[in-house]
Formats: C-alpha cells, structure tokens, sequence
C-alpha cells in the first residue's frame, strides 16, 4: 500500500483476497496498513475452483512457452523481464499485482520504444534535408 493515510476496509465484501485473509488471520498487522499475502493457488482455487488452477498455471505455461520461442530482440526482451519481474511476485499476492505492473511496464517499454523511432526518423530526416 502506498498511500500515506491508509485505512483498512472493514468491509469483508469489498476486500480483495489478500486484505481479507490478513484481517482474518493479523488483525493488528491488517489494521496498520500490513498483511500476510496470498497465493498465486489459492486466488484461482476461490473464484473457480480446481478447474480455475487448472487453467491459470496451463494459461501460464502457455505464455511462458511463447515468450521463450519469441525471437530475440530488445523490445521483447524488456517485456519479457518486466512481465517475469511481476511474475516472481506473484506467489505471495494476487492476481492484481501481476496484471497492473505487466500492464504499465509494458506501457512504459511501448512509450520508449515509439519515442526512440520517433527521434530516430527525426535525425533520418534531420540528415537527408542537409545540404552536401
């Protein structure tokens, strides 16, 4: 959490998985802005059951299969690392804190990569207007 004045949610149908667990197992943890985490097997295990696990670590295999096979380069690289990085953390928390920083790391390599074509066509064209 990285609000300066949090306060917990009291509320136990508006909680995520993770705050949940926390207040029901640390309560004084939970009530100063702290928790014990969750599982990357226990948040597909709640919304669906063994199917759900089933189908989260295939999805996951499958994604992991096609970034290994992708050819190599930078750009893929980076997103590759910035989605293996959210990936790590992932077995203490829940799926929210894989999917948000795998969408804005991938955003800020995007942005980087339009910007750094974009100034490289700048100079490209820079150049060729120069008179020889």
């Amino acid at each position: 959490n990285l609000r300066l004045a949090w306060q917990p949610v009291q509320e136990r149908s508006v909680q995520s998985p993770s705050s949940w667990i926390s207040a029901i197992e640390a309560p004084w943890s939970f009530a100063r802005g702290g928790g014990i985490g969750y599982s990357a097997v226990a948040e597909p295990y709640l919304g669906f059951g063994l199917a759900g696990v089933i189908v989260w670590f295939a999805s996951l295999a499958y994604g992991l299969l096609r970034l290994d096979g992708l050819t190599p380069g930078s750009y893929k690289f980076a997103v590759g690392m910035c989605a293996f990085s959210a990936l790590l953390w992932t077995t203490r928390n829940d799926l929210k804190n894989l999917v948000r920083p795998v969408v804005w790391s991938w955003t800020y390599v995007q942005a980087v990569r339009l910007w750094v074509g974009w100034h490289a066509r700048r100079i490209k064209r820079a150049e060729t207007e120069l008179p020889r």
